[in-house]
């Protein structure tokens, strides 16, 4: 049997592929060395997203009962909430499967190897296809001095299997992954201490943000080492003693578990095609229509380098399956959503103000969530929501959010930039009252002067 498109991996990018290649009528196989998913479902997005909100609902709770919502003393199961994210997980897992079979994707597990002339190698089997598609994802970085071992030295994955909190736990790296899981951490009651080797946490986003996240950290008895990295490492006695470089000082600190988190490489040891165009990292090099240099050759998701999001690989899984169908779709990366789970959430789209004004003039627009009802209300008013725009045009060019709950502003922001909306546009939208979406309105109506809830200056 020859199919009409193999997909290697079954991650956010792969699966989606093979979904909407069924749905066009298409023979597909799937290949996943490991759980249907990926990553992201099992190990990744969605299972650290769990343990991400209750850590979120344990400290509200305990703040509610600092506003007069007493509930007593809280009793911390860390086993059973680590059981109850593996049903969430299984759940959502059991429906893809369903919607594979739904659309008759054949499914094979086993490690994978891709070969010239449309060959693919499962376990010993081989398979035929006019098409493939390159999805299998990236891995965690280690560092010279510092490997994972699962046990004292974690990767995130290691990180979610843990059924004991760490009472001390050091992040190295200030990124996304990083900090998500060690703002949870936290707030579950963990000592957290923070290595980054750049001048701000979340190197590369805006620094009115990161340093929301950091002052957060601080304020909850978390330690943040910037322009610092960790120069040694000694195991004994249970305990794991770090000597970390701080802006040329040495400093000694002993921790229970380190999670390190500094960056991600390709997982690309099993495609064996010669010419396949890698840059100097050895991730897959596409156009925008996620074809690789190689003909009916496709890549997507985390194979292709930065940025590592699960739904820019759907995306791009949708888009291969449609060029392949025969039908016109490309991938537009003018607008790439990001969301970090932070504590307090963070949001950017398109530039950042640093990024934006390199390049030209803009106007500016920022709105406190000091000043924002529904935000008072929730008791969260660390935040705020940034709008940049073109000064000449006033065209909308990015937008940065940090607060509890502004993950749910990212699509009204994402489509704000994606339709080249102006101030104007954006600060005529009706947005309802007491909502965290009046923030948005608030900032375009700011940057043109006009904001009603802050004085514009």
């Amino acid at each position: 049997m020859v199919y009409d498109v193999a997909i290697i991996g079954s991650g956010p990018g792969g699966y989606v592929a093979a979904i909407r290649a069924g749905q066009l009528g298409k023979k597909v196989l799937l290949v996943e060395k490991d759980k249907l998913g990926g990553v992201c479902l099992n190990y990744g997005c969605i299972p650290s997203k769990a343990i991400i909100h209750i850590a979120h609902l344990y400290r509200k709770i305990k703040w509610m009962n600092e506003i007069g919502l007493a509930m007593g003393e809280i009793e911390l199961d860390y086993a059973k909430i680590k059981s109850w994210k593996e049903q969430v997980v299984d759940r959502l897992r059991k429906g893809i499967k369903f919607l594979l079979d739904s659309y008759g994707v054949e499914q094979i597990q086993g490690n994978a190897k891709i070969f010239e002339g449309g060959k693919i190698e499962v376990e010993g089997k081989s398979f035929d296809t006019k098409n493939i598609i390159i999805a299998t994802g990236s891995s965690p970085l280690e560092l010279p001095n510092l490997k994972i071992d699962g046990k004292d030295v974690l990767d995130s994955t290691a990180a979610l299997e843990l059924t004991e909190l760490p009472k001390r736990l050091l992040v190295v790296g200030g990124g996304a992954i990083g900090l998500e899981l060690g703002c949870a951490f936290q707030n579950f009651g963990s000592e957290l201490f923070v290595v980054e080797i750049m001048d701000q946490l979340l190197p590369g986003f805006d620094k009115e943000v990161s340093e929301v996240i950091k002052r957060n950290i601080t304020k909850k008895g978390g330690h943040v080492y910037l322009n610092s990295k960790v120069v040694e490492v000694k195991k004994a006695n249970g305990k794991i003693n770090v000597v970390i470089d701080t802006q040329g000082k040495n400093e000694e600190l002993e921790v229970d578990k380190i999670l390190l988190s500094v960056g991600r490489k390709p997982n690309n040891q099993d495609i064996n095609l010669k010419g396949l165009g890698v840059d100097k990292k050895g991730f897959v090099q596409v156009d925008e229509f996620q074809r690789t240099n190689l003909e009916n050759v496709f890549a997507i998701g985390d194979i292709t380098g930065p940025p590592f999001l699960a739904h820019r690989a759907s995306k791009q899984g949708i888009v291969a399956a449609e060029v392949i169908s025969g039908m016109k779709s490309a991938y537009d990366y003018r607008a790439i959503p990001s969301t970090f789970f932070t504590d307090p959430e963070i949001i950017s789209i398109g530039k950042s103000q640093e990024e934006a004004s390199k390049e030209r003039e803009i106007l500016v627009g920022k709105f406190p969530f000091l000043a924002l009802g529904r935000a008072l209300t929730q008791g969260s008013t660390e935040g705020f929501v940034k709008v940049i725009a073109d000064k000449q045009s006033n065209v909308i060019l990015g937008i940065q959010a940090v607060g509890e709950g502004v993950s749910e502003l990212n699509g009204e922001a994402t489509l704000a930039i994606e339709a080249t909306l102006t101030l104007e546009d954006l600060g005529l939208v009706m947005h309802a009252h007491p909502t965290l979406s009046e923030a948005l309105m608030e900032s375009a109506e700011n940057a043109l002067r006009k904001a009603i809830h802050i004085l514009n200056r």
